[in-house]
């Protein structure tokens, strides 16, 4: 176990009760009755993201947690009607900062961004670039342009700010980073830092890891030695990245 808040039976829940979920939008997209896509691929989506974020919980191996998101992806490319996996955070964010502490593939993120990047012709937003979903996808993906200014999620400055200041001063970049680390709470880890009901994302925990901060703290090369021991920060993962 690396989450020593629930026992590992109630993780083992999670990921049945999410594997039902994944059955029953896949029932329903085969019907030929789904005119929502979108909403069903999103959904598959989040439900592969919480299950490799049980798998870390309940302290299976580093290797299988890519499996979820490659069957994500695997579906979200078999209904190429759906125009990305999800527009809300932070769960798209989890899902590439676990690519990009796994080490994925460089085909991971390009099929990843080809997902977020097709078009919903209702959706104003649909073909926004966030600033801090480019850097992560930047990981691999070289040529893409991570200096948009767009933010999507106000709730994640430290993360900005740290990307900001890693080529001009790491030593503030890190400060940034122990900051961020040491302010999380169960509301910014799954959802909006500002929702008045906390005990709404209780009920849905799967972990208390900030693997998109990790991430961002890799991409960065900062020193983590001033925040490693949070319980937040999963240090085998960031390990296992460092050695593959």
């Amino acid at each position: 176990m690396r989450d020593t808040f629930r026992p590992y039976d109630y993780f083992s829940a999670v990921i049945d009760s999410e594997k039902a979920v994944i059955e029953d939008c896949l029932a329903y997209l085969d019907s030929g009755q789904c005119t929502n896509f979108n909403s069903e691929i999103g959904t598959i989506a989040n439900s592969c993201t919480i299950i490799s974020t049980c798998y870390y919980s309940m302290g299976k191996s580093i290797e299988c947690l890519l499996e979820p998101i490659e069957s994500a992806i695997a579906y979200a490319i078999k209904w190429s009607q759906a125009s990305f996996l999800r527009s809300w955070y932070p769960m798209p964010l989890d899902m590439v900062g676990l690519c990009v502490l796994l080490d994925a593939d460089e085909q991971i993120f390009e099929s990843l961004a080809s997902i977020f990047e097709r078009k919903k012709l209702k959706d104003k937003r649909a073909n926004v670039k966030d600033n801090l979903m480019e850097n992560l996808l930047g990981y691999k993906l070289k040529n893409r342009d991570i200096n948009t200014s767009h933010i999507i999620n106000n709730g994640l400055p430290g993360l900005r700010q740290a990307i900001a200041l890693k080529d001009t001063d790491k030593l503030q970049a890190e400060k940034v980073m122990k900051e961020y680390f040491d302010k999380i709470s169960i509301m910014t880890l799954y959802g909006d830092m500002n929702d008045p009901m906390p005990h709404t994302y209780e009920k849905h925990y799967r972990g208390y890891w900030d693997f998109k901060g990790a991430a961002v703290s890799k991409l960065c090369g900062l020193d983590d030695s001033s925040y490693r021991d949070s319980i937040h920060y999963p240090v085998d993962l960031v390990e296992y990245h460092r050695q593959s």
